[in-house]
């Protein structure tokens, strides 16, 4: 995710983006069986932001460059990172000198993983054109099996489509974005009803977001995953936001859990009722349940 400020709390054991195939680690349902190379080409963010972020990442978790191996690659424009272009005669989509720039970057770090940040500006076809669309995300997706190395694209949702979690239809632009894509993923912030079912107040859900899939060709599409954007502070005193994964509290408890607690509180403990205060006294109710 993009900006946002977070809150300061103690690092935790997990890793964060990028930065753990790299070290071939797990990231929530993540499992890479080695360390993977990626490669980033953002033409949003300079060369510092990319870096504060990635130095942010590494800190939160513990973790240096080195221990990287030179396994993640952050490249991008100095000013217009076109990739594809649109004949304005022809409608024939061709390359610019930075497809050509980025292919040769490719060839010469192979990595495992692409990431191209955002869609809407790497090529100059109108967004509701499915056709010239189309013909971009064929030249992605041929990118992809030439070099043997999964793609992300980063785009936009539509606007006012943040309670659509998990839906595809929200994307911006022609329905071909989501057609031609394999694995279609969503993020989305923490909605008001869910931070009430969890127990949380209304200012802190803007904390968090979930990750959901709105597809997947050749796997079943599985539960939503949380995460919360913790803050860590650079040698420069810079505040940057990491994504860490959180677990959400389960707040729904069945029949039988609720007549078993129901049925121990009536029998009481050995010494007498359960005292209802939740602490770490023998008689607290809280060692029932």
């Amino acid at each position: 995710p993009r900006g946002g400020g977070g809150r300061p709390r103690p690092p935790r054991r997990a890793r964060g983006g990028a930065g753990a195939g790299a070290r071939g680690h797990d990231l929530t349902r993540c499992r890479p069986r080695e360390r993977l190379r990626f490669l980033g080409f953002n033409t949003e963010d300079d060369a510092d932001e990319q870096h504060r972020r990635l130095s942010a990442v590494l800190r939160h978790f513990g973790a240096t460059p080195a221990d990287l191996k030179s396994n993640v690659v952050l490249i991008g424009p100095r000013r217009v990172g076109t990739l594809l272009e649109q004949e304005a005669a022809t409608g024939a989509i061709r390359p610019t000198p930075a497809m050509k720039e980025l292919v040769a970057a490719i060839e010469a770090f192979r990595p495992a993983v692409l990431v191209l940040d955002p869609l809407v500006e790497l090529h100059t076809v109108e967004e509701n054109a499915n056709t010239g669309v189309r013909a971009v995300m064929a030249e992605i997706r041929a990118l992809a099996v030439r070099y043997d190395m999964a793609v992300m694209v980063v785009h936009h949702a539509k606007k006012g489509a943040a309670d659509s979690a998990g839906d595809m239809d929200t994307v911006r632009g022609a329905s071909a974005i989501t057609g031609l894509a394999r694995v279609v993923l969503t993020l989305t912030t923490m909605k008001p009803e869910e931070a009430k079912a969890f127990g949380m107040a209304e200012d802190d859900r803007n904390h968090f977001f979930r990750l959901d899939g709105a597809k997947s060709n050749y796997a079943p599409i599985q539960d939503a995953e949380w995460f919360e954007r913790n803050a860590v502070e650079l040698d420069n005193g810079d505040v940057v936001a990491v994504p860490v994964p959180w677990e959400a509290p389960d707040t729904a408890v069945n029949l039988e859990i609720r007549f078993k607690v129901e049925k121990g509180i009536a029998e009481g403990s050995p010494e007498g009722p359960w005292s209802p205060k939740l602490d770490r006294g023998e008689r607290s109710v809280a060692r029932l349940m």
